[in-house]
């Protein structure tokens, strides 16, 4: 499937000034900011100021002028979601990209979260619980009571980014613009990558996969890109190997959401390597080469081929397929 020209162009006109070089940087510069901003709140410990996840936060709370510690993730959610529900197309992208970079950079407090709660985990096994020492004892309660700290705060982040993503990115997904679409699939996508302990699953990746059928390229774009990505970090890079004794149970997760994801969508992966757009069919190309780095998929990636000879076949014919 596939729009006309002249809906491309209009979409395009209508957001010439979202995707223009400096508004790109922008827009990259304003993610990196919210990484740094998180990243800085949560070093600090004022990330979870007005939570109650920790019993300790007073010191360390945003005040408000009453001594009253402030939900700083709440607020931002808030002010997310409720602009993303603007009339005004260029405000809810603009909220979305907000957003998603909010989500974002709480994925990458989350995996910090976790290596602490490891680490923790094993100084208390070093510890041991057969000593009866006075201060044997008051290292297991140290140790103790910091990793309750990290589930906690682990336990907030979980709850803030499913309601971000249910609340921003699930209802964006059925946006009337195309570019607030493609952007959210991207974002899905980076997640997925980021972070496939708990985003690669049938839950997000099932977004993505959807959004092969959109009827505008941009988004059937972003949709293969992000499959492309997930393909080849989970299961073509090899990279990965040098992490397989860290994540064990993860790969093995990852190998089963990726494998549901291929035989429910090989069909639809064939059918877009005759997209009328040339770069949604090239990059399903990439798609195949990812895919064809397993044994257990190469099927896939030889019916793929195989549509795509076939095609060629009637080129001589009707025209080649890149050319409409």
């Amino acid at each position: 499937g596939g729009e006309g020209s002249g809906g491309a162009h209009a979409s395009a006109q209508q957001f010439s000034l979202l995707f223009g070089k400096r508004s790109k940087q922008l827009e990259n510069n304003f993610v990196h900011f919210w990484n740094h901003l998180v990243m800085l709140l949560h070093g600090k410990e004022t990330l979870y100021a007005g939570s109650g996840s920790d019993d300790d936060n007073e010191g360390s709370a945003f005040a408000d002028g009453s001594n009253n510690s402030v939900d700083f993730l709440g607020c931002m959610k808030h002010v997310c979601v409720e602009l993303s529900k603007s009339e005004v197309r260029s405000i809810r992208y603009a909220a979305c990209v907000c957003g998603y970079a909010l989500l974002g950079s709480l994925v990458h407090a989350h995996q910090v979260l976790g290596e602490s709660t490891v680490l923790l985990t094993k100084q208390l096994r070093a510890v041991g619980s057969g000593s009866t020492s006075q201060k044997k004892k008051e290292q297991r309660r140290d140790l103790n009571k910091r990793l309750h700290a990290c589930h906690e705060r682990s336990n907030l982040l979980d709850h803030c980014m499913k309601e971000l993503f249910q609340d921003l990115a699930i209802v964006r997904f059925r946006d009337v613009a195309p570019p607030i679409r493609a952007l959210t699939i991207k974002w899905v996508g980076l997640w997925v990558v980021q972070h496939p302990k708990k985003f690669l699953s049938d839950g997000y990746l099932k977004y993505v996969a959807w959004s092969l059928n959109d009827k505008d390229a941009h988004v059937r774009l972003a949709a293969v890109e992000a499959l492309r990505e997930v393909y080849q970090k989970h299961e073509g890079d090899p990279a990965d190997a040098g992490r397989a004794n860290n994540s064990a149970s993860s790969s093995l997760s990852n190998g089963s959401a990726l494998d549901l994801l291929t035989q429910r969508f090989s069909k639809r992966y064939c059918e877009l390597i005759r997209d009328k757009n040339p770069l949604v069919a090239l990059s399903l190309l990439f798609v195949a080469v990812a895919l064809s780095a397993d044994a257990m998929l190469v099927a896939v990636a030889v019916a793929v081929a195989t549509a795509l000879s076939g095609s060629r076949r009637h080129a001589g014919a009707k025209g080649s397929p890149w050319d409409r």
